[in-house]
């Protein structure tokens, strides 16, 4: 019974914070915490979108995303962070949108609203431009007055 009550105790009884954290890693600021948020679901959009890749392509985009992201593992400064976080943003849209304008959203996952969209283009585009050729009369200048 004795053993029981001792149990409890030690289980109802708070931790002090030395024993909770390894004592090499100081706890993270907030700003910290939330960038690190950030910073992972990046690397997870980038490592989904990688699975629509063909295989030979695959393989070395996901490669080259844990490369980048080990490579800035140990930056500490919040607006680095910030910087890295945004520039791998843009460069993941960039790649995204090299084969169709409008197909990637900001999270860089496609919504079925942008995939009609992009069938929309595919669709319009060569209709569009099959009408009319323009000549150099189109081109030249004419006064307005």
């Amino acid at each position: 019974m004795h053993r029981l009550v001792a149990l409890a105790r030690s289980y109802a009884t708070a931790s002090t914070r030395s024993s909770r954290l390894p004592p090499s890693k100081p706890p993270l600021s907030l700003d910290h915490f939330l960038l690190r948020q950030r910073v992972i679901s990046l690397y997870r959009t980038i490592v989904r979108a990688c699975h629509k890749i063909p295989p030979p392509t695959k393989e070395e985009m996901k490669k080259y995303a844990r490369e980048e992201f080990e490579q800035h593992r140990a930056v500490e400064d919040l607006r680095k962070i910030r910087y890295l976080l945004s520039t791998g943003k843009t460069e993941f849209e960039r790649l995204g949108k090299q084969g169709r304008p409008g197909v990637v959203q900001s999270e860089g996952i496609p919504s079925q609203a942008s995939r009609r969209r992009a069938e929309q283009l595919d669709q319009t585009i060569p209709q569009q431009c099959s009408g009319h050729k323009k000549t150099m009369e189109d081109y030249t200048y004419q006064p307005l007055f």
